[in-house]
């Protein structure tokens, strides 16, 4: 966090446990609340264009707060549309509100990925294979260098042993600390995966501009710097310090430059319709199910629920009611001896026969549930909501006479 705070001329305000107390104190007074799922919550602050988060969980049983960490990003109008890829989700506890760090790709699902530290992680529903994710998008600068253009940056590179000069294609973001420690090849000793999220960039400055930072009554103009470049993904803001930047390289930083190092992105995720935090209707609400479902993880989908929600099986008269009652018959399915996979899903007709209808119409969003890759569906989860949004029943239905189509 203080390496992050330094690429915003901030690190000052974390110089000793004191000072950390007062940013955490400020944040936490001043500072916007954004709701989350689970039992965390987010305090973010914008000290002018840097801004900081404060990452909280609540305790229940000890009725406390309990600090989680701090994120540090800045503003930019650079958003990126990332599919999840297979990985996903890397080091983190989502319901323990850890940092996040999660494998992406490209939203067409083309060759390539990038790993991002998501900020306000936990006001999306799910980080299952294939969601697709918007992200307000930084990158903060570990080691870059400036060169006057493109020649320069190929004459700088060195010769290798067979006579060429290995070259970085323009826009080019290489997963470097993935690649390095997830290889077969790497020795343990030599991994450390807190760098999965080092990558290497490598691309043509389009945009100078100023970092302005706001403490208090101190307003300091070009704080840091925000360098604007296009990318694979993109367009993106590497932010950091003039100190940070070799002092002969300085006078580069210019529209026109090549820019090339190591960079850790950070990507927001309380943007647009999250902007205020996690959103709870019936849509999100089956998306957050599924990712328990497939993720292990039902405590997630806690307060999803009333504390009074009911559990159907097949009729009204299988009724079990309360929300630790639901949370267990999710826990219990999606940890069982057999793969549980989970679907999103329409009903897009019912068979008509002289029984009593079933009680979902057509058009009904529902959860279809498989005990393999092959869809065998064993059952389809359907939930009714209140006028918060939040859960007020779930049913499990094995009714044949639904047919439902499941979402491309």
């Amino acid at each position: 966090m203080a390496s992050s705070l330094r690429n915003l001329g901030l690190d000052y305000l974390v110089g000793g446990s004191e000072a950390i107390y007062k940013l955490l104190d400020l944040i936490e007074n001043e500072g916007t609340i954004v709701g989350a799922y689970g039992s965390g919550y987010y305090s973010n602050m914008f000290f002018g264009d840097a801004h900081v988060i404060v990452r909280n969980i609540i305790n229940e049983d000890e009725k406390t707060i309990e600090f989680r960490g701090l994120d540090a990003h800045s503003k930019s109008n650079c958003i990126w549309n990332l599919r999840v890829a297979p990985m996903g989700i890397i080091n983190a506890d989502l319901d323990d509100n850890t940092d996040c760090m999660c494998v992406f790709c490209k939203p067409e699902g083309k060759s390539g990925i990038v790993v991002v530290d998501v900020i306000n992680a936990n006001v999306l529903p799910s980080y299952l294979e294939n969601d697709i994710t918007k992200l307000q998008m930084v990158a903060f600068a570990e080691s870059v260098h400036y060169y006057p253009n493109d020649d320069a940056y190929t004459e700088a590179q060195p010769v290798e042993s067979d006579g060429n000069r290995h070259l970085l294609s323009d826009g080019l973001i290489m997963p470097y600390g993935y690649l390095y420690n997830h290889s077969e090849d790497r020795q343990d000793s030599k991994k450390d995966y807190s760098k999965d999220d080092l990558v290497l960039i490598k691309s043509t400055v389009k945009g100078v501009h100023q970092g302005c930072v706001e403490v208090g009554a101190d307003i300091t103009e070009g704080a840091y710097l925000r360098i604007l470049i296009d990318t694979e993904y993109g367009p993106l803001e590497i932010v950091h310090t003039l100190d940070q930047i070799e002092e002969s390289e300085r006078e580069n930083i210019k529209p026109g430059a090549v820019v090339t190092g190591l960079c850790t992105l950070t990507g927001n995720a309380a943007i647009e319709d999250y902007e205020n935090g996690a959103v709870f209707d019936e849509e999100h609400n089956l998306r957050l199910l599924r990712h328990s479902f497939m993720s292990g993880n039902a405590a997630r989908s806690e307060y999803a629920f009333t504390e009074d929600a009911k559990l159907y099986f097949e009729s009204p008269e299988n009724c079990y009611e309360g929300r630790d009652t639901i949370l267990s018959f999710i826990y219990d399915n999606s940890n069982r001896e057999d793969d549980l996979y989970a679907y999103i899903a329409s009903i897009v007709s019912i068979k008509d026969d002289d029984e009593t209808p079933p009680e979902y119409e057509v058009g009904k969003r529902c959860i279809a549930l498989s005990n393999d890759e092959e869809c065998d569906y064993e059952g389809i989860i359907f939930i009714d909501v209140n006028e918060k949004g939040k859960i007020t029943t779930l049913s499990f239905s094995t009714d044949s006479r639904y047919d439902f189509v499941i979402d491309a």
